[in-house]
């Protein structure tokens, strides 16, 4: 049947803009022409604007990976000198270790 149908519209001969219709066992059948052929290639067809806010993209920076060992960093050094003063003597206002 649906070769039948394809070739019976086929039949029809619309121009762009009419419309065929018919009644058929109480039902109403309508064939419109589009007024222009859809475009097949997708970069053709409209584009989408989104309807919701997408959020501001921050700036950034470009990280490259490299495949390989990783790079591990130093190890920080810390001594006396590196602490900020007077923290070594207000030490014991800490709590105390309960364990």
């Amino acid at each position: 049947m649906n070769a039948l149908l394809i070739e019976a519209i086929q039949q029809l001969n619309l121009k762009p803009g009419e419309t065929y219709s018919a009644e058929v066992e109480g039902y109403t059948v309508k064939i419109t022409k589009p007024d222009s052929e859809p475009p097949q290639d997708e970069s053709l067809l409209p584009m989408m604007i989104p309807w919701f806010p997408s959020p501001e993209l921050p700036g950034g920076y470009l990280v490259r990976a490299t495949i390989g060992p990783m790079e591990r960093p130093s190890p920080y050094r810390f001594d006396e000198n590196d602490l900020a003063p007077g923290y070594l003597e207000d030490s014991h206002d800490l709590p105390a270790d309960d364990s």
